[in-house]
């Protein structure tokens, strides 16, 4: 699964940030992806896992203020 973070919060606070979310879920970012746009900061990566390790994550990263506005484009799919 691909994820995307556009926010006023630095790259490093975001990252740190998702990567406390990922260890909660035995999980780690793949492929990371910084850049600017509009004056705000997006991070993309990619994570992989099964649906309901995804449904999971997102479950998570909602539970952030920070993290809470991200977009998730499928990739491919692991059983």
């Amino acid at each position: 699964m691909n994820y995307v973070i556009v926010t006023d919060k630095s790259a490093d606070e975001i990252v740190a940030e998702v990567n406390a979310a990922l260890e909660d879920h035995g999980k780690e970012m793949q492929s990371v992806h910084l850049s600017k746009v509009k004056g705000k900061e997006r991070i993309a990566f990619n994570v992989d896992g099964t649906r309901n390790e995804h449904k999971s994550l997102a479950q998570r990263l909602r539970q952030s203020e920070d993290l809470c506005n991200f977009e998730s484009i499928p990739g491919v799919e692991t059983e």
